[in-house]
């Protein structure tokens, strides 16, 4: 927080970094060789780290749903100038949301956009944005794992989004997110396991594609059919 991080960055952070290191017991074993340290405390660092990985598995596990219970009180610890990495709140007058800018995301954000989709895309790996906007796409900045991102979002003229996370228990949350947000458009999910279809069509999604055919090509253009169905369905002035 003193460094204004958002409330949720420094969240995780405190687990990731809750557990100690197992170079700890590297480093006690040699100063107990050496005479550093009596051979006596070496058996209590062992079950010091281990007892924080015990604890700390199941911190990371349930990240996400314990940021959600606390969120209200973590909030107010945050300062009021924000860090750089500020989640946007709106997506203007954009029609499609891709989340996750790699070579998939990438090739869906292409096709939509070649057949006049306002489309715009998100990551959270900073270091891809600007390539991205040196060709052209409007991409910004998020973590689709933040809860407080969904929490703020604006669905404006959005219909459909695109999930091309490689993680199936992030699609599964995004996916869980949009519906209990009211999101009624199209949730299309790229998969690389057949094991995810089934619980991603459990969380809300209408379409799954397999991620590895045509290199996302395929999935823009299902995107567009299905779009082409609601539009026919439900007709409103883009």
């Amino acid at each position: 927080m003193l460094i204004r991080l958002r409330a949720y960055t420094a969240f995780l952070m405190s687990i990731t970094l809750f557990s100690y290191s197992e170079f700890a017991l590297i480093v006690a074993a040699a100063w107990a060789d050496s005479g550093l340290i009596p051979s006596t405390v070496l058996p209590i660092i062992a079950v010091a780290v281990t007892l924080s990985f015990v604890i700390s598995a199941p911190l990371n596990r349930f990240a996400h749903e314990l940021y959600e219970r606390y969120e209200g009180f973590l909030g107010r610890l945050e300062r009021t100038d924000r860090h750089p990495d500020e989640q946007p709140l709106t997506l203007g007058g954009a029609h499609v949301l891709v989340i996750g800018m790699g070579r998939i995301g990438t090739a869906v954000f292409d096709s939509l956009t070649e057949d006049g989709e306002k489309v715009v895309g998100i990551d959270a790996d900073p270091g891809k944005l600007e390539s991205h906007r040196q060709a052209g796409r409007r991409v910004v900045f998020a973590d689709a794992e933040d809860p407080g991102f969904w929490n703020h979002l604006r669905f404006g003229r959005l219909e459909a989004v695109v999930l091309t996370m490689p993680e199936p228990e992030s699609q599964c949350w995004a996916t869980h997110r949009l519906r209990d947000r009211g999101f009624e458009g199209v949730i299309a999910v790229s998969t690389r396991s057949r094991h995810t279809v089934t619980r991603v069509k459990e969380a809300g999604a209408d379409l799954i594609y397999d991620a590895h055919d045509a290199a996302g090509l395929g999935l823009g253009k299902a995107v567009l059919t299905c779009l082409g169905d609601e539009r026919l369905d439900n007709p409103e002035p883009r």
